[in-house]
């Protein structure tokens, strides 16, 4: 697993412990809950699709240099 999957399950596990959290004690205000959330939201499809373009450059640089495509 590379690392970009793996921040991006550790904010996705995180995400979800403080969200059941919020449910059933209600830790956080509504509007500092929202805030984290949408910002957990953004980090983890930034870090997506960080990781999903590393990995493409990569497999696609690999096939040049054994000259599968030009």
């Amino acid at each position: 697993m590379s690392k970009g999957y793996a921040t991006c399950l550790v904010i996705l596990v995180l995400w979800s412990i403080l969200s059941i959290s919020q449910l059933w004690f209600n830790i956080l205000s509504t509007d500092i809950f929202i805030k984290i959330s949408i910002t957990c939201f953004v980090i983890f499809i930034l870090c997506f699709i960080v990781t999903l373009a590393l990995k493409e450059y990569k497999s696609e640089k690999d096939m040049k240099d054994k000259d599968f495509i030009d």
